[in-house]
Order: structure tokens, then C-alpha cells, then sequence
């Protein structure tokens, strides 16, 4: 599902019932990266998590590796720029 849905609480439902219900995964969807937010604001890491009334379901995007690794190396660059430019600043 691409939009946030709700769906009304069923006692002893699965974890699975309620993302069935919502629309499913989508096929960018991490199926083992599945985030429970509970009302208190904890989170809870678990495919086999007790849904509790107004528990909050994430499904986190699966990562490619060649994006990750292209942020990482945007992330060193940008770092340089910054390490080069409080050198020059410091050195006036």
C-alpha cells in the first residue's frame, strides 16, 4: 500500500491479517523490516509482535546496496568540503 490505511482492531489478529488488510506489500517492501509503534511511542522490532488497539504498523523500503553505497560516498565528499573549508577559515 502506498498510503497509510487504518484498519479496525481485531483481538488475536496477526501481524499479517492487518498489512493484508491495508493493501499488502508493495515490491519495494522489506518483509523482514516491519517496525510496531506502540500508543506509549516504544518501538518494537518483530515480525511476530503482539498488535495491541492503536499499535502503529511500519514496513520499511528494502535498500539496494548501489544506493547506499553512492550516499556513502556522497557523504565522504561532502565531508572533505567541510573538513577543507574550516581548515581555510581557520587558517585566515
Amino acid at each position: 500500500m502506498r498510503f497509510p490505511n487504518a484498519v479496525l482492531f481485531k483481538p488475536g489478529a496477526e501481524l499479517s491479517y492487518y498489512i493484508s488488510q491495508a493493501g499488502g506489500f508493495t515490491q519495494r517492501a522489506s518483509k523482514q523490516d516491519i517496525l510496531i509503534v506502540r500508543q506509549n511511542g516504544k518501538f518494537e522490532v518483530s515480525e511476530k509482535a503482539h498488535i495491541k488497539p492503536g499499535d502503529e504498523i511500519f514496513v520499511l523500503p528494502k535498500i539496494e546496496a548501489k544506493r547506499l553505497e553512492i550516499v556513502r560516498g556522497i557523504t565522504q565528499i561532502l565531508y572533505q568540503i567541510a573538513v577543507s573549508a574550516r581548515v581555510l577559515l581557520m587558517a585566515w
